[in-house]
């Protein structure tokens, strides 16, 4: 089976609508079929930190035989804008000695695996610097390749990633972060809350996450279509 894993739920917002919500044991995964082709679909949560265990547990129960990560990154340059759909060749970790790296689909890319969120221009740059030239982050990939490399080496991993944020926006960020339950609230006076608690980046961030929800939607539909084509069938 196909299995999918993003960090959030706004990420995956598009993508499960399809599929039915499934529990194993105390956690949560969705299951069905995108473009015909059987798929489980898990959140990791940021960092993957408390929820190893979980994906463990889902891999070996959905029989996952290849593993896209998928989901928003930070760009380290200037040589991306938001929306842009990257298929990561290379991913490194803070502190850590080991890099994977994959086949080249396109364009290179070199992902960052960072530990806390990044937001200053400074921080990125000196990142950047430090990590060879690094042009992506995120908070998980690193983490998955490892656990995967561990416990299911057999596994092929794909990381797809689309780009959610650029240097300079740090402010807006900071905001975004109040926002990121409401595609998961369905309660109209918690929905209200988080508006204001956001204030008036709240219209900006919700036009922007909508359109990296179908531009993430949609590189993956691409992606089955094409690595599964013989029998995905619309």
């Amino acid at each position: 089976m196909l299995g999918i894993a993003c960090a959030l739920y706004d990420e995956a917002f598009e993508l499960i609508k399809p599929l039915s919500r499934q529990k194993i044991n105390a956690f949560y995964h969705y299951t069905g079929k995108i473009c015909n082709i059987p798929v489980s679909v898990f959140l990791t949560k940021p960092g993957l930190r408390k929820n190893k265990g979980n994906f463990i547990k889902w891999v070996r129960e959905n029989q996952i035989t290849t593993l896209l990560q998928t989901g928003y990154c930070g760009s380290l340059t200037s040589r991306y804008r938001p929306g842009d759909v990257c298929h990561i060749n290379k991913v490194s970790g803070m502190d850590m000695e080991k890099i994977f790296q994959f086949s080249g689909m396109g364009d290179s890319h070199h992902l960052l695996t960072v530990d806390r969120p990044i937001l200053t221009v400074e921080a990125r740059e000196d990142l950047q610097y430090q990590f060879s030239n690094a042009d992506l982050m995120d908070m998980e990939a690193w983490h998955i390749c490892q656990l995967l490399d561990e416990e299911f080496p057999q596994i092929k991993i794909v990381i797809l990633k689309i780009i959610g944020d650029v240097p300079g926006e740090d402010s807006l960020m900071k905001q975004e972060v109040k926002m990121r339950s409401f595609f998961r609230e369905h309660s109209i006076k918690k929905r209200i809350k988080i508006v204001l608690d956001t204030g008036l980046p709240f219209f900006e961030l919700y036009y922007r996450k909508r359109k990296l929800q179908k531009i993430l939607n949609k590189a993956i539909h691409n992606y089955i279509l094409i690595h599964f084509k013989e029998s995905a069938v619309e």
